[in-house]
């Protein structure tokens, strides 16, 4: 949106729906402007409209193969196809961490999520687990609460990482149940998940929960970039840098500045020509 408005032609190229992971968060609370919170869509929705009025243009395509040729990048975009430009900002965001379990990969998308936004409102009257201490899992907890007969809220550690005031209402909602010092080991079930295998840290004691759906959210890693060949005019911003601190404000932010640096380096190259 940056370099749209200072009259720099800009293409996005999305692979899903414009707006990313920050579409589906229920509630932001911490983003400056919105004292009583605001939905992740409807934050987004502003984006997109403030970013349209300066004139970027959007592309529903995945980006492959990045190569520098001649003061160029080409972005391969499939079937053969590809865009030049002079510089690229990447900003692919970050996926979730999976936990290297026996089933996870069988009972994905079939009773094994990361995030709850979606399901939810399927997991009505159901048992159901989240695994992770931190406040993307506390946060999805307690949504799930909302629709979920119970929710088991599984933490390696004594404690909950969380901000103290998710703390605060987690604690207070009768439905969701804390496991903390445990560690998940596998899951079962037939066609869909069924099962949730425990292992305590401590002692070693397993025992296992019957629940329709486990939620895996203990974290995220920098979006596998593909082929990038870094050079001048290539600029990262976003999760994708993968520093400790996510959060949609701090992402905002970053893009500024990536924005910025950008422009900087294509100014110093429109200077250069003859």
């Amino acid at each position: 949106m940056s370099l749209s408005r200072a009259r720099y032609k800009t293409l996005l190229l999305e692979r899903g729906r414009l707006g990313g992971q920050a579409r589906l968060i229920d509630r932001i609370e911490n983003y400056p402007g919105f004292p009583c919170g605001v939905q992740g869509g409807k934050l987004m929705d502003r984006w997109i409209r403030q970013a349209r009025r300066w004139g970027l243009k959007f592309g529903m395509k995945v980006a492959g193969k990045v190569s520098y040729k001649n003061g160029f990048f080409r972005v391969e975009i499939g079937r053969g196809q590809e865009i030049c430009a002079r510089a690229v900002v990447r900003c692919t965001g970050a996926r979730f961490k999976s936990l290297g379990i026996p089933g996870e990969k069988k009972f994905f998308g079939r009773g094994l999520y990361h995030a709850a936004f979606d399901e939810a409102p399927r997991c009505k009257d159901k048992d159901v687990a989240v695994v992770g201490g931190g406040e993307a899992a506390t946060h999805q907890a307690l949504y799930l609460a909302r629709f979920a007969s119970k929710v088991y809220l599984i933490t390696k550690d004594f404690r909950l990482k969380a901000h103290p005031l998710l703390q605060k209402r987690a604690a207070s909602r009768d439905n969701v149940v804390p496991i903390p010092c445990s560690l998940v080991e596998k899951v079962e079930g037939s066609r869909r998940l069924e099962r949730v295998w425990l292992r305590h840290v401590s002692n070693g004691l397993r025992r296992f929960l019957r629940v329709q759906g486990l939620f895996v959210l203990i974290g995220k890693e920098p979006e596998a970039p593909g082929i990038w060949e870094a050079s001048q005019g290539f600029f990262v911003a976003g999760d994708a840098r993968g520093d400790r601190f996510r959060q949609v404000a701090i992402a905002g932010g970053d893009g500024v500045r990536a924005a910025m640096e950008c422009m900087q380096y294509l100014e110093a190259v429109a200077a250069q020509k003859p």
